[in-house]
């Protein structure tokens, strides 16, 4: 598993729906925004796109995000499967009361290029606005993104380094874990072999 275009910092950006131009872009019939109601229905994907977009990524997010809402979940599906998806959360720990924060924007490689982020961007920002929001904190440790949002009228607030971050110590820590977990299984059956012999 590769991450191309990942860059050594978290960057943080602000954007204002004032400064937001919005998209024109469109998709084919077969794609349809959904909400919570599919959740169910898209776990498995939903798990497996986010494994592979997001190498901290160890364990759901629910509750877990602050400002975490039943209508959080923004999906894109395509002919019934999972194909992208944002979180928009009510509240960020970078900002005031009156500024969300977009959270784990991914979208499958094999629909990546046809505008589908723009969409799902461009619904998350009518949403938060019919939420009451002002803006959107954005934060990314990709390269292509932060230009992305800066076209779109974000600024960066700040950078902060990945090794600071509770999150990679979480991915760190979740890894020595499973590999001791996987030494002990190793010694285990070892043992258990001679004890058979």
């Amino acid at each position: 598993m590769t991450f191309p275009d990942e860059i050594d910092d978290y960057v943080v950006l602000k954007l204002s729906f004032d400064q937001y131009p919005g998209t024109s872009r469109v998709l084919g019939e077969e794609y349809e925004i959904a909400g919570h109601e599919v959740k169910s229905k898209v776990y498995s994907e939903e798990k497996s796109l986010l494994r592979s977009n997001f190498i901290t990524w160890a364990k759901p997010y629910f509750g877990d995000l602050k400002g975490w809402e039943e209508n959080s979940s923004i999906y894109m599906v395509y002919q019934n499967k999972l194909v992208g998806g944002v979180y928009l959360c009510s509240a960020s720990e970078y900002a005031d009361e009156e500024w969300g924060e977009l959270q784990y924007a991914y979208v499958d490689p094999e629909h990546k290029g046809r505008g589908i982020y723009s969409i799902l961007f461009n619904e998350a920002v009518k949403r938060a606005r019919q939420w009451g929001l002002t803006g959107f904190i954005l934060k990314t440790d990709r390269d292509m993104p932060i230009q992305l949002y800066i076209r779109w009228g974000a600024e960066m607030v700040e950078r902060e380094s990945k090794f600071s971050s509770n999150k990679y110590l979480v991915y760190i820590l979740t890894s020595l874990r499973k590999l001791n977990n996987f030494r002990l299984i190793v010694k285990h059956t070892l043992k258990n072999r001679k004890a058979n012999k």
